[in-house]
């Protein structure tokens, strides 16, 4: 029950974060770009890395980006049964 609520926050928040988060940097932009591929692909640990590089490419002042970077590390978090998925997710929020 538990992890079915998980993936329905996770499929709602996908829906907001594909809208245009734009990195501030054409190399942390590319980092998303490829971490999202592999997403998509159910290749949840090689997305995690590329996220979290991207993650250390933006900047505080780029929230938006760093807004969905975190999103997609708490997804692969769920997906790759992380002890503490539920409270990335819970941060997330």
């Amino acid at each position: 029950m538990r992890n079915k609520r998980i993936l329905l926050s996770i499929l709602a928040l996908s829906a907001l974060c594909h809208l245009g988060a734009r990195a501030a940097t054409p190399e942390a932009q590319r980092l998303v770009e490829r971490g999202r591929e592999l997403f998509d692909f159910g290749r949840w640990s090689d997305a995690r890395h590329e996220f979290v590089r991207a993650r250390s490419a933006v900047g505080p002042a780029d929230y938006e980006a760093a807004q969905t970077i975190d999103y997609y590390l708490a997804a692969c978090a769920v997906e790759l049964g992380s002890a503490d998925a539920e409270a990335a997710l819970v941060a997330f929020e």
